[in-house]
């Protein structure tokens, strides 16, 4: 099989394009349509939030993220994992990698809720007192910390693209943003959504 190489997905600009998109997006829509009265400044919200989320970023990238787009290059490239036995290649690919990744991250979710010492980082998220876009940026680093080693067993388990791989990474952290916003939605938009994804 043949594989991009990592650096080359990992130097792209769309990634983070994505990433402020999709928040202005969602903090327009909450001026907008907010669903609940603003309890606290959104400006302080924003500013400690965007500072822990520019903290945890740079650690993300210098320490993990590198080095899973460098696995997964090597483990797409070998067609080790589930997705080389079943020799799926271009976009069929990435749509079930992405299906895959979604469900694992799905589990990957309830463990932190259940399980006590991985609660111990997820809760710095849930102490938010009053939920908007910008809580999808309050993460404790030692949680994403945690999730790059599950992620690892993942690449190892399946063998996404790294192309899938970027893609999955930025859509968990566009939908995020999503689902935490203080937006309401028209009743017929709502229950179209969430026949498909988790909304607000």
């Amino acid at each position: 099989p043949r594989s991009a190489p990592a650096s080359a997905h990992h130097s792209s600009p769309w990634r983070p394009a994505v990433f402020l998109g999709v928040l202005a997006l969602m903090l327009a829509l909450e001026t907008a349509f907010p669903a609940r009265p603003w309890a606290a400044s959104r400006i302080k919200r924003l500013g400690f939030h965007a500072l822990v989320a520019g903290v945890n970023t740079l650690l993300y990238r210098v320490l993990l993220a590198a080095p899973l787009l460098a696995l997964a290059a090597a483990v797409h490239a070998r067609g080790l994992g589930l997705r080389g036995r079943l020799d799926l290649e271009g976009p069929a690919e990435i749509l079930v990698s992405l299906v895959v990744l979604d469900l694992l991250d799905y589990w990957w979710h309830r463990w932190n809720h259940r399980v006590g010492f991985f609660w111990r980082f997820h809760r710095a998220h849930h102490s938010d007192t009053h939920v908007d876009a910008t809580t999808s940026l309050r993460f404790h680093f030692g949680e994403l910390a945690l999730s790059g080693g599950m992620k690892a067993l993942w690449i190892l388990a399946w063998g996404p693209s790294p192309l899938a791989f970027l893609v999955f990474e930025a859509a968990i952290t566009a939908f995020a943003q999503f689902h935490h916003a203080n937006v309401d939605l028209p009743g017929p938009a709502e229950r179209a959504a969430r026949l498909v994804l988790m909304t607000p």
